[in-house]
């Protein structure tokens, strides 16, 4: 699951490069985070990671468009474009 969550992040953040960062320890954490749940949590999560990546859908770009949405952004599109424009100011 971790490795699945890992390629996720990494398509990602090759789509929005400045506003989704990759991490070195995010298999670590994923890992870890994965093991304070119990049996029963796993099982469902593997069904919907697995029902996801058979669908080509992937749950990490899914987890920020719902973020950023919460926070008033109309997708990742528009994250990315803000980011591109703060990063060209500081140039």
């Amino acid at each position: 699951m971790g490795d699945i969550e890992r390629e996720w992040l990494s398509e990602v953040h090759k789509k929005y490069p400045l506003t989704i960062a990759v991490e070195g320890g995010f298999t670590t954490y994923a890992v870890c985070e994965l093991e304070t749940y119990s049996d029963a949590t796993l099982n469902l999560y593997y069904r919907d990671i697995f029902l996801a990546a058979t669908q080509k859908r992937n749950l990490v770009e899914e987890r920020y468009q719902y973020l950023y949405g919460n926070l008033g952004f109309k997708d990742l599109e528009e994250v990315e474009a803000l980011a591109q424009k703060r990063a060209a100011v500081k140039e």
